[in-house]
């Protein structure tokens, strides 16, 4: 562990915990957005669809672009926070133990076990420099 520079790696895992906490959040609150906007309007989308009026249906497509729009916004804390992880994924390369370094290379791929990953570097950054 002496290898890497703690406080640094301290301060990236913290960041990107920060933005991967933040996008799960999002994720809930805009899937759950789109879902009842969407199911909410699909039977007038529909119905307007068949009596051909098309105020109302620009109406709601105007009302599905913009929470599209949001959603596509919630992304950017993810990037942000899939940055941080990378910084700190690469940075697992040069410690001794590699079961880190295999969690996080799954944690690429399941955020949640990218969370679990960080938390442990983050332990054991912590108990190296108590000692």
């Amino acid at each position: 562990m002496e290898r890497v520079n703690k406080e640094q790696t301290l301060k990236n895992i913290k960041i990107a915990l920060i933005m991967m906490f933040i996008t799960m959040g999002l994720a809930i609150v805009v899937s759950t957005l789109v879902f009842i906007v969407v199911f909410a309007n699909l039977e007038a989308f529909i119905n307007a669809a068949n009596n051909q009026d098309t105020s109302q249906i620009i109406s709601l497509t105007r009302q599905i672009s913009a929470v599209t729009i949001i959603s596509s916004l919630t992304s950017i804390p993810g990037i942000i926070g899939l940055v941080y992880y990378i910084i700190v994924y690469i940075t697992s390369f040069k410690l001794s133990k590699k079961d880190i370094m295999i969690l996080m290379s799954v944690g690429l791929l399941v955020n949640l076990v990218g969370m679990v990953a960080l938390f442990i570097y983050r332990s054991r950054l912590l108990e190296n420099t108590q000692e």
